[in-house]
């Protein structure tokens, strides 16, 4: 399944799935959201026909219900594009929303799984912009207007076509809204969407955004769209800045979201080795070096696998599982012990950090070459 969704790898790879295997791999597929990009990448091949008709039909509806969802987001943000763009406002797509905007050169774009529109405005235009949403008819999914003190973006607004929009005033919880715009507004460029011109911050910045948000975001932020977002932009590597990405790696201090605590270099590095070999890319000098990336992809979606196929009924169990899959990125990714949130009081902190150890080092002893034994 791995070489099958390479950027790199030809559609015909896409055929290695074997066809008494691929039932079982859905709840893996459905969990590292690529559902929709694999269903292209057998079409392509003429594979899909060869497999299950629960298999094509899983597929195809994913494929299906995730480019329904992409319309629909386009058509509201370009709405709102034009909406602020009649007061002076132009603002900067950001995550999914923008990958959407650039998915005529980027086929993988089509296929990624978007949920929302992100919107970065210029430092002081997030509560006008919001408010112009608001008289517009975008209701309230939460309750305060004003900026959360501990987020950075106003409360998201639903649309009619329940399409859900955030007005960011930054970023990132840890950048100011000056240096989100300078870093995204400065270097923004237009491009045709949806019958609307857009601000398409330059792939460098998409890049490492997207490296930022998905090592703060844990476990989740080391599935494979994540991979497969980073490995598009990677894989056109003549438009990034590398001497930019590696100066940011040693100086910018990524953070989890939830725990604030700082991430290892290393685990940035290794985090982007498997996003360049998903793309048939080799990093820069000083940067891939010393790690595989496909036995760093191998061991830890396979033991998402197995550990999916054995998902417990009962909540307690669930809750158990789920902090294994979480752990088991953790360790694998080397993005440090599991801390409490921030907001949680930290008088269970040391038990917590202990647990995540026994969790890792279980992780690291048993599930290499499908010999994971626990429960």
């Amino acid at each position: 399944m791995l070489h099958a969704i390479r950027l790199a790898a030809p559609p015909s790879e896409a055929a290695e799935i074997g066809v008494g295997a691929a039932d079982g791999l859905l709840p893996l597929i459905q969990y590292e959201q690529v559902g929709a990009w694999l269903w292209h990448r057998l079409r392509q091949s003429g594979q899909l026909s060869a497999n299950s008709p629960r298999f094509q039909k899983e597929l195809r509806d994913q494929g299906l219900a995730q480019a329904g969802i992409n319309l629909r987001i386009a058509a509201v943000t370009a709405q709102v594009l034009t909406l602020l763009a009649d007061h002076g406002i132009r603002p900067v797509l950001l995550k999914g929303v923008a990958c959407c905007a650039l998915a005529e050169r980027y086929p993988f774009f089509r296929y990624r799984q978007t949920s929302d529109a992100d919107l970065l405005v210029e430092p002081g235009a997030a509560e006008r912009a919001w408010r112009l949403l608001r008289v517009s008819g975008f209701r309230e999914a939460t309750t305060a207007p004003g900026v959360h003190p501990d987020h950075h973006h106003l409360p998201t607004l639903i649309s009619d076509a329940q399409v859900p929009v955030e007005i960011h005033s930054s970023a990132s919880l840890f950048w100011s809204a000056e240096e989100s715009w300078a870093r995204f507004g400065a270097t923004a460029r237009a491009v045709a969407w949806q019958g609307a011109p857009a601000l398409v911050p330059a792939n460098t910045e998409l890049l490492w955004h997207g490296v930022a948000h998905s090592l703060g975001d844990g476990a989740p932020g080391c599935r494979l769209r994540n991979f497969l977002t980073a490995a598009a932009f990677i894989a056109a590597d003549h438009e990034l800045d590398w001497d930019i990405i590696r100066d940011r790696i040693e100086r910018d201090q990524l953070r989890d979201h939830d725990s604030r605590h700082p991430l290892p270099k290393g685990a940035v590095k290794r985090w982007l080795a498997a996003a360049a070999w998903i793309a048939g890319r080799e990093l820069p000098m000083g940067l891939g070096r010393g790690f595989d990336p496909e036995s760093d992809l191998t061991r830890l979606v396979g033991f998402r696998k197995r550990r999916l196929a054995a998902w417990p009924s009962t909540h307690r169990g669930q809750q158990m599982a789920a902090r294994w899959m979480e752990e088991a990125a953790r360790a694998q990714f080397t993005l440090g012990l599991g801390r409490r949130a921030h907001w949680q009081t930290q008088t269970g902190r040391p038990r917590r950090l202990a647990s995540s150890l026994v969790f890792q080092s279980l992780y690291r002893m048993t599930s290499w070459r499908g010999m994971d034994t626990t429960q």
